[in-house]
């Protein structure tokens, strides 16, 4: 039975601005960036395992077009998409929010 896949707030929140960024960037940016996100939470939803662990049962991806990393959490029923974050950013920063949120 296939998972459900929950996207988190902060997660929706950062694809939407990135997809505004890369909207101004060049034409048809935004919509890339929305096709990446979509492709990889299919991806995601089909091999769920595959991806890096990074502690406990969360996992890292990347997106293929664009520099985001993306974090989730399996559950016997459920996904969960974290977190995506810049692949520039220090991985402090992303340490930290995993850290202070208690995903692992």
């Amino acid at each position: 039975m296939p998972r459900r896949v929950e996207v988190r707030r902060r997660v929706r929140t950062e694809t939407l601005a990135a997809s505004d960024w890369y909207a101004d960037q060049f034409a048809g940016g935004g919509a890339a960036f929305t096709d990446d996100i979509e492709r990889m939470l299919h991806d995601i939803a089909a091999h769920p395992t595959s991806h890096t662990p990074v502690r406990g049962n969360v996992r890292r991806t990347h997106l293929r077009r664009f520099p985001y990393l993306v974090f989730y959490r399996t559950r016997p029923d459920l996904i969960e998409i974290l977190l995506l974050v810049h692949a520039a950013r220090d991985p402090s920063v992303w340490l930290e929010i995993l850290d202070a949120e208690g995903w692992d």
